[in-house]
């Protein structure tokens, strides 16, 4: 149980069972749902249910507490390592999804947990990773559409020749200025986008392009 608590003070906020398996180091959710009964009951975790199903969280000074036993047995990078691989596959996801008709469950279950995404973010670029970082950003909602937009500038040059990400990166940008009103710059970002599916004869990407 100890092992677990200091494992999930690597999120910033509120995570599912899902979540939690995913930093655990043990694939079987029955151990980890266990542990984090034993954890609730002990008020190490808090637990809320929801309509929308359960979510757990851990106090601001008992995550700080937890955060520092990682660090100290030399196993914050580790623990950090699997949020990443957890939050990269919310963000393959949303790749995959947006602009079909799986795009609002998809966002739907992202959403509710971008806080700790968006702790991911800031790991990839403390280490050195804009590629990563830049599909986080372009395809999570993890913060504010002028600050999705400073990021995305800042990182558009990492993607090189991965196509994809770029015209994504771009079609991101491009809903995000028109968002904020700033059709000129939207409509610049687009153009771009569509340019990058021309290439990689992505008609239908095209066709969101200029939608």
């Amino acid at each position: 149980d100890r092992a677990l608590f200091n494992r999930l003070s690597v999120f910033a906020d509120a995570f599912t069972v899902e979540a939690a398996v995913a930093v655990a180091g043990d694939t079987v959710v029955g151990n980890v749902l266990d542990a984090l009964g034993r954890l609730v009951d002990k008020s190490l975790v808090q637990l809320n249910v929801t309509g929308r199903g359960s979510s757990y969280r851990l106090l601001d000074t008992l995550r700080s507490f937890g955060r520092d036993r990682l660090s100290e047995a030399g196993q914050l990078t580790e623990a950090e390592d699997r949020l990443l691989e957890w939050a990269m596959s919310i963000t393959d996801r949303l790749e995959r999804d947006m602009r079909t008709e799986r795009q609002d469950e998809s966002l739907s279950a992202a959403v509710p947990y971008r806080s700790n995404i968006r702790t991911a973010l800031e790991i990839q670029l403390a280490r050195g990773r804009p590629l990563e970082a830049l599909r986080i950003v372009a395809s999570v909602p993890v913060d504010t559409p002028g600050e999705r937009m400073r990021l995305i500038d800042q990182l558009i040059p990492a993607a090189g020749d991965e196509l994809e990400t770029l015209g994504r990166a771009h079609l991101a940008a491009s809903n995000l200025e028109f968002e904020r009103g700033a059709f000129e710059a939207g409509v610049a970002h687009a153009g771009r986008a569509g340019a990058v599916f021309t290439l990689l004869g992505d008609r239908r990407s095209v066709a969101w392009s200029a939608f």
